[in-house]
């Protein structure tokens, strides 16, 4: 038995080894992760996910925008390299369907910063530089792929004070 779990961690590190190292493929973007491989890992048919990973320095910020699909429920969460939670308990490192805040155009605008830059839906990477995102869409009726823009924090906070 702990040779079975101990193959279970090599299989799942392999396997998030792997993605992440696809992900630098498109970093600070966030394609479509492909359904045959969601689905080959025991991903759920009624979910679109969206892989990728970023790559933040301290004085700047990414700034991820999308306008939701009717869906039954999305999130984005950061992870690490492994494809593990940062550390939710004290930091802000996801969001979703509940907790966003949707701007008046029914669109959405996360960032990601070392720093507050004053704006809602800010995610804070907890000190890494480097690590993966997720996107999720569940039961959606479209797909639509979140735009991300790599910023430097005082232009956006400049942007944000204009308005």
């Amino acid at each position: 038995m702990l040779q079975g779990a101990a193959g279970f961690v090599r299989g799942c590190a392999g396997l998030f080894k792997t993605w992440s190292d696809g992900f630098q493929a498109h970093v600070n973007r966030l394609p479509r992760f492909a359904p045959e491989r969601a689905l080959a890992a025991g991903g759920d048919p009624n979910i679109a996910y969206f892989h990728s990973a970023f790559r933040i320095a301290p004085d700047e910020a990414l700034v991820v925008e999308v306008v939701p699909p009717e869906c039954d429920y999305w999130n984005f969460q950061l992870a690490n390299y492994w494809l593990e939670s940062l550390d939710y308990r004290f930091y802000d490192i996801h969001v979703n369907k509940g907790t966003a805040t949707v701007r008046p155009d029914g669109s959405l605008r996360i960032v990601i910063a070392h720093e507050d830059p004053g704006c809602d839906d800010w995610l804070d990477p907890c000190g890494h530089v480097e690590g993966t995102m997720c996107w999720r869409w569940v039961r959606a009726k479209t797909h639509p792929e979140p735009t991300c823009r790599l910023v430097k924090l005082a232009d956006l906070r400049r942007e944000l004070a204009d308005g």
